[in-house]
This record gives C-alpha cells, structure tokens and sequence, in this order.
C-alpha cells in the first residue's frame, strides 16, 4: 500500500499524506494531523481495520500502531483520515477501458459515535450493525463535475499502474475542500456475485455471466498480445 501511494504522489495523483511505522515509538511526522487512521501495510478486503482503527490522539495511534505489529506481523500505514464521501469505481478493459456507473457507500445511517469506514465487520460481517448501515448506492448521486474527476483519475490510475482485466479504484471525496483522494488500488477486486464490482456491471446492463465472459476475453485478449511479443522477439 505504501509504495502504490509512493507512486501515486509521484505521478501528481491526491492521496492522503501517510507514514509508515515500523514500531509504535516512531515519531510522528508533524505533517500528519488527526484523526488518522492505522491500517496494515500488505492486507485487503478491509483485514484489520475497524473502528477503533481511526485515532485522535498520540495515545490512541501507539495502541493500534502495536496492535497491527504484534497481531498482523507486519508494518502498520498511518494515514491522515478524509472524512468525506466515499466512491468505488470499476473498470473493465485492457488498453482502454471502460469505466462502470460509479458507486458511493451511503454512511449517513452510521451511529454519530462511529467513525465512517468500511471496516471488516462493515465489509463481511452480515448481522453487524455496521453492515446494515454502510449499504452501496449504484449509480452513485454525484454532480456531473465530481463524476467527471472522479472518471478521469480513475483511468489515470489505471493505466500508472498497469491494471489489465478489471480492476476497482477506491476514493475519498472532501466536499468542503472539493479534493478527490485515492484510497487504493485493487488490480484484482471481488467478482463473486454479490461484488462490487458485479453490482456496477449490473448498472450498467451487464449480466454476470457476460461479465465473466468479458474478464476472460480480456485475458485471452492479454496473453495472444504476449504470444505475438514472445514470437517476434
């Protein structure tokens, strides 16, 4: 996560400003201000973070910084919070790909006194209050501005990072400083059926099954293309 956010500020791309800790006594850099939220370093599908995950204090930061080192054995990505809408974009395609209706999860149901994230329990976790209150509007209600943003750093990101297929470009979205964050870069997200990714294809008139199909033409699409590299090399 560290080094695709390294790569990210390098290409001019928003992106929280983050540190890495290695152990819960480093010093924070004074560029980063709270809350902030502590993730692991080399996880997905949402492993590790939940509510407490969102700091706003030094005390708080060293308890979860220790946490994720002794539990996940791994260093622990402090990022500074964006309290904002949040946006999941889907694209599908190789050399030009097609971006998917963009979906937004709705935390205005989320009780005042938890953070709004989608956390594990939000994620995977069915009877959890946070499930049922984090649910995915697609299309998302987004201004045509915003949506615009939205499209063209999403196939920005794509093409930096060389996605193939589909992938799923995750944001954060201040409303009050009108910035567009990225939050991740998923080459390979969730396509079981009840996905993200599935949902937005369905918006778009897309069945599952010729989304599968699709997927797979792509990657037979990649491999002839490498076959044709191979042979004339």
């Amino acid at each position: 996560k560290a080094r695709a956010k390294d790569i990210l500020t390098f290409q001019g791309v928003l992106t929280p400003k983050f540190q890495v800790f290695t152990s819960a006594n480093r010093k924070l850099n004074p560029e980063l201000k709270f809350p902030l939220i502590v993730k692991p370093i080399r996880e997905d599908g949402s492993i590790g973070i939940k509510e407490r995950s969102v700091v706003k204090n030094e005390e708080q930061l060293r308890e979860e910084v220790d946490h994720i080192l002794s539990i996940y054995k791994q260093e622990a990505l402090v990022e500074e919070f964006i309290d904002g809408r949040e946006f999941n974009v889907s694209l599908i395609g190789n050399r030009k790909p097609i971006i998917l209706p963009v979906a937004e999860i709705d935390f205005s149901g989320m009780p005042e006194n938890m953070p709004k994230i989608v956390s594990y329990r939000a994620k995977w976790i069915k009877q959890s209050i946070v499930f049922r209150k984090t649910p995915v509007i697609c299309p998302a209600q987004i201004d045509e501005k915003t949506l615009e943003l939205t499209e063209d750093v999403s196939k920005k990101c794509y093409k930096i990072f060389g996605c193939r297929g589909y992938a799923r470009i995750d944001f954060r979205y201040d409303e009050k400083d009108k910035k567009l964050y990225v939050l991740e870069i998923n080459p390979n997200p969730d396509i079981s059926e009840d996905g993200g990714i599935v949902k937005a294809a369905a918006a778009a008139g897309m069945s599952y099954r010729d989304l599968l199909l699709k997927i797979i033409n792509l990657a037979l699409e990649k491999n002839t293309e490498n076959k044709k590299i191979s042979k004339n090399a």
